[in-house]
């Protein structure tokens, strides 16, 4: 089969499925809801069979629109507190992970070793699910360890079985190639006047982080399902298409894309993206790309405070980069946190904690209302003082064990995919990229970087006649 078709058939079934969802949520049907799931399921089956890589431009596409979908069926048939429909990608990514035993067990060799540190970050996981389990908090605990689980599974199977990871990362380049437009201008548009279901599913969430139901108090997230989501699946999509897409696609693409990163409000997807830039910088097959990326983001950047309504918010959002805390509500919230969980360490040592839970009085903090998205602390709070920090131990040295094969001259495939991996470490205090949407791109990209060949293994590049890939 050529590549063009299953290309085709793959979008031709997405676009059935998020058409369908919309129309059904629409009319008010709320049994779309389950079919939704069915459907990725569906979606996903088909996109094994076409390859790895079309399944994870499959998976791209379903991250990016499930939530916005969510929101459209919500506002319809009623607020669904649990967003059955955000499972539906998690499902996806399952699909192929049911051959994951044989295929480690087929290959062996030094893949055994590499499986160390996604073994560790299981035990821990399992450890906080237990905990939840055992003092009644069964619904955190199972979605909980879904979402984290799932994601994490993924990237083992794309270590053990993706045949070709180059072209499994210029797929997911594509796919970022056609929703990254859509989710920018989307975004756009949301904060100049943010639709009907937006302001119904803010209301509903009470997400203090997403800002007020207003035009231009919105803060954006677009398609995806908070501000930081969308920050940080625009910083993936930014590097991937400056690096492995044509010269005006970059163009196209990235303009948009930078100023709905700037109405994000993320400050951490913001130092992940530069850090990502600068690591990808010292790549001889990179370096170039990665100068004309700094080039558009600092003219997009420009723009935005200059040109846009929202330009003197992200100028002050982005004065507070240099600045100290002070006045700064959410950097003070996150200084907080660590100062609570030293102040209260014996009520953070088996961990099982969650907001509101009345376990610790957090919910009484002068602060408690910023979200615990760090990485570190949110680790202590589910696992413990022992738990969390071999939990971030496992996650490290995953990421470290795939940035340890790079090479000065590598492929830009895995060069890219190494510089998100980094990206994503320098902002761990303040970020958790291992669960759900961060999660699945997060753990694919270092499973991609760990497939880097040997320095003296030379691999033929791509022959666009016959990969069957993207070009």
């Amino acid at each position: 089969m050529s590549g063009a078709r299953p290309t085709m058939l793959l979008y031709l079934l997405l676009a059935t499925l998020i058409l369908t969802a919309w129309a059904g949520g629409a009319a008010g049907i709320s049994s779309v809801r389950v079919l939704y799931l069915a459907g990725c399921i569906g979606v996903a089956y088909q996109a094994v069979r076409f390859g790895p890589g079309y399944h994870f431009e499959a998976l791209v596409v379903l991250f990016a629109f499930s939530p916005f979908l969510r929101r459209i069926v919500d506002y319809e048939c009623g607020y669904d507190p649990l967003g059955l429909m955000l499972t539906g990608p998690l499902l996806a990514g399952l699909v192929p992970t049911a051959g994951l035993a044989t295929s480690i067990l087929s290959k062996r060799g030094h893949l055994i070793g590499r499986l160390g540190p996604y073994l560790l970050t299981t035990l821990t996981l399992s450890y906080a699910a237990l905990v939840l389990e055992f003092s009644g908090q069964y619904v955190p605990a199972v979605a909980g360890f879904g979402k984290s689980m799932s994601v994490l599974l993924y990237g083992c199977w794309l270590l053990a079985a993706a045949e070709d990871p180059r072209r499994v990362v210029r797929h997911g380049a594509r796919a970022f190639l056609v929703v990254l437009p859509v989710v920018s201008i989307y975004g756009y548009i949301q904060y100049i006047d943010p639709s009907s279901a937006d302001r119904y599913w803010m209301i509903s969430s009470a997400m203090s982080s997403v800002g007020y139901p207003e035009p231009q108090r919105v803060r954006v997230f677009s398609t995806l399902n908070s501000p930081e989501s969308m920050a940080n699946f625009i910083v993936f999509g930014l590097l991937l298409i400056a690096v492995l897409r044509r010269f005006w696609e970059v163009l196209l693409c990235s303009g948009p894309a930078v100023v709905a990163l700037l109405l994000s409000q993320a400050r951490t997807a913001w130092v992940a993206l530069a850090a990502a830039i600068f690591y990808s910088f010292f790549f001889s097959k990179t370096w170039l790309r990665c100068t004309l990326l700094a080039g558009v983001v600092l003219v997009a950047g420009t723009f935005a405070v200059v040109a846009t309504p929202a330009g003197d918010i992200i100028a002050t959002r982005l004065q507070t980069l240099t600045d100290s805390t002070g006045g700064d509500f959410s950097g003070e919230a996150r200084l907080d946190e660590f100062q609570f969980i030293f102040n209260h360490v014996e009520d953070y040592l088996f961990g099982g904690v969650t907001e509101g839970s009345g376990k610790t009085g957090w919910e009484t903090n002068t602060r408690s209302l910023a979200a615990s998205d760090g990485l570190i602390v949110s680790s202590i709070q589910a696992m413990g003082i022992i738990g969390g920090p071999i939990f971030i131990f496992g996650v490290v040295w995953a990421a470290l064990q795939g940035l340890a094969h790079l090479q000065r001259r590598a492929e830009p495939e895995f060069v890219v995919a190494g510089g998100l991996v980094f990206g994503q470490l320098v902002v761990i205090p303040l970020s958790n990229p291992t669960g759900a949407e961060f999660g699945i791109l997060f753990w694919s990209l270092i499973a991609i970087a760990a497939r880097t060949p040997p320095k003296d293994h030379r691999r033929p590049p791509i022959p666009v006649s016959a990969a069957g890939g993207p070009h």
